[in-house]
């Protein structure tokens, strides 16, 4: 089934010039984390809503617990 093996891929990181400014190389270092995510995401589209939703139902747990 191969549900819990990790596969490893290497991100290329986009270019940022040696003297490029913070929010360059910030602007930089989110855009391959999106990447990163679309990738992982277009790979495993069920497995990323089943997290989804048992995050979901872990919170409203602990919301209506809180709320007694």
């Amino acid at each position: 089934m191969g549900l819990f093996r990790k596969q490893v891929t290497p991100v290329e990181q986009p270019p940022v010039a040696a003297g490029g400014s913070t929010s360059d190389k910030l602007w930089a270092g989110s855009n391959a984390a999106l990447d990163k995510a679309s990738a992982v995401y277009n790979k495993n589209p069920k497995l990323i809503g089943g997290l989804a939703a048992v995050a979901g139902a872990i919170l409203l747990t602990r919301m209506k617990r809180g709320a007694r």
